[in-house]
Parts: C-alpha cells; structure tokens; sequence
C-alpha cells in the first residue's frame, strides 16, 4: 500500500494541530507554511473517506491528496 499524502489549507491553529494528531494517529503531521500536511499509510477508499470526512467536519480545507509509491 503506497504512502498517502494530504495537503490541507494554511498552517493549522495549534488545537486543531493537536486534534488531528489525536484523530489520525496513523498519520504525521507537519505544518509547511503555508500548509499543513498529513503523511501516512490510508488502507482504503472508506478509510480515505472518513479521513477527508473528518477532517471536513475539523474546518480544515484539503488542497490535494496524493499517493506516494513504496
């Protein structure tokens, strides 16, 4: 399964930082201003899903989700 990456929308507030840390453990976050990304293995379509689900209902704008080869 190839690495999955998820840039969202501006350099996140610190709680919300903290909140998707909490809520994608599986998954590193990185603030690169202007963005914020999420790095990490995403098993399927329906994991995809509530991901971008999740991170929707957080405020959080997704720019590009991008699978990276292993």
């Amino acid at each position: 399964m190839p690495r999955t990456l998820i840039r969202v929308d501006g350099s996140v507030a610190a709680q919300v930082e903290e909140a998707l840390a909490d809520r994608f453990a599986h998954l590193a976050v990185r603030t690169d201003a202007p963005t914020t990304v999420l790095t990490g293995r995403v098993e399927d379509p329906e994991e995809l899903g509530d991901t971008l689900g999740r991170l929707t209902a957080l405020g959080v704008g997704v720019l590009e989700v991008v699978w990276v080869p292993a």
